[in-house]
């Protein structure tokens, strides 16, 4: 694949209760290649955003470790674009394109009348 990878991951809402030992809610966060090596990693943070471009193609691996005793939830957001090739020099070509079209029409037309107007002769 030949573009980048957008990933975001929020963690949320850990406990409905408020305990004065409530820890921030914080996960740490690993990204692989498909060959097993790291990307991107963060520790111990609320949420994670990144764009890199992906260099390899196959299946990534996301690694969610959580340091705390409370369970986690939360989304992950992935946003992939291709590469786009811009042309900037193409819609002229293609204007021109469609301009010659009538001017080879014409051509053809007048051609028919000088040939018929030879035959008279």
């Amino acid at each position: 694949m030949d573009g980048s990878l957008s990933l975001y991951v929020v963690i949320y809402d850990r406990s409905p209760t408020v305990d004065k030992n409530f820890t921030d809610q914080t996960f740490s966060l690993f990204i692989y290649d498909p060959d097993g090596e790291i990307v991107w990693s963060q520790i111990n943070v609320t949420y994670s955003y990144f764009t890199v471009r992906a260099l390899k193609t196959g299946v990534h691996e996301i690694e969610v470790h959580n340091p705390n005793v409370e369970p986690i939830r939360g989304y992950v957001s992935f946003n992939v674009q291709g590469k786009v090739t811009v042309r900037p020099l193409e819609p002229l070509g293609q204007l021109m394109s469609l301009i010659s079209l009538p001017i080879f029409g014409l051509g053809f037309w007048a051609s028919g009348i000088y040939a018929v107007l030879r035959k008279k002769k």
